[in-house]
């Protein structure tokens, strides 16, 4: 797949930037699922060096939160993909866009790639709650 993806725990004095139309309320001292090897962007004037993963198309936006248990740093994976993540996505190369295509919930609201729940090892699956069949990127 290429991508890195990891969780991540926001605190308040942390500074977020963010593309989306997002409740900043949601962030708040919540481990949130990113794309951790984005090459480094300036967003809003903030230097962002990684891409939190929310629904897509729904009337509000909701960042993807991991399973109950996970830490800083834990590691999503899609099982029977190599876990092969690039150093950092060039943006040229659009290897994010033609991927995050693919990530879509299934109908009991599991985070999926190509259909294959997105987990984190030992502690379950990645679920939006309330959110089956929509995109999430």
């Amino acid at each position: 797949m290429g991508l890195c993806l990891k969780t991540f725990y926001c605190k308040k004095s942390k500074v977020v930037t963010l593309g989306k139309n997002i409740q900043i309320s949601t962030l708040i001292l919540r481990r949130v699922v990113l794309v951790a090897n984005i090459k480094p962007s300036i967003i809003l004037g903030y230097m962002s060096k990684a891409k939190i993963i929310t629904t897509v198309d729904v009337a509000e936006v909701t960042p993807i939160y991991p399973p109950e248990g996970s830490e800083p740093g834990d590691v999503v994976i899609a099982r029977g993909f190599p876990r092969e993540p690039l150093p950092v996505l060039e943006p040229k190369a659009r290897i994010y866009q033609t991927v995050s295509g693919l990530f879509k919930t299934n109908n009991e609201s599991i985070v999926c790639y190509q259909r294959i729940p997105w987990e984190v090892e030992g502690k379950g699956f990645v679920n939006i709650y309330h959110f089956p069949n929509v995109l999430v990127r």
